[in-house]
C-alpha cells in the first residue's frame, strides 16, 4: 500500500499513523491454496518544506485574498485554505491585496 500511495501522490507525502488492515473473506481453493481479500487503509498528509512556504508566501504576495486563496487551493497537498490578517499587510486602497512584506506572511501546514 505504501508503494501504491507513493505512485499515486507522489513525493513529499508521508504515512501518518499506522495502516489499517482487514480481512474481508477468505475463500479455499485448489490444492490447499487460500485466496484471501483484504482491504487496507492510511491516511498520507504532504510535508512542505521551508523552500515550498517560502515560494508559496512569494507566489500570494500582492495578491487578492481571493486570488491567493483560490491559487493556495490548487497547490499540491493543500485541500483547505485560510487566510488570517494581523497587523498592516493589507493594502488599504481598498481591493484586499496582500503586501509583498514575505515577513508578514506565514504559512502553517
Amino acid at each position: 500500500m505504501k508503494q501504491k500511495a507513493a505512485q499515486q501522490l507522489g513525493p513529499g507525502f508521508i504515512l501518518v499513523g499506522k495502516i489499517a488492515s482487514e480481512i474481508e473473506q477468505v475463500t479455499p481453493g485448489k490444492s490447499g491454496t487460500v485466496g484471501v481479500v483484504a482491504l487496507a487503509s492510511g491516511t498520507w498528509k504532504y510535508q512542505f518544506t521551508a523552500a515550498i512556504k517560502s515560494n508559496m508566501a512569494k507566489h500570494i504576495a500582492r495578491a487578492t485574498i481571493a486570488d491567493a486563496k483560490a491559487w493556495l487551493l490548487q497547490q499540491t497537498g493543500v485541500v483547505d485554505d485560510s487566510i488570517s490578517v494581523k497587523g498592516p499587510i493589507i493594502d488599504l486602497s481598498g481591493d484586499n491585496t496582500l503586501l509583498d512584506d514575505l515577513r508578514a506572511i506565514t504559512l502553517i501546514g
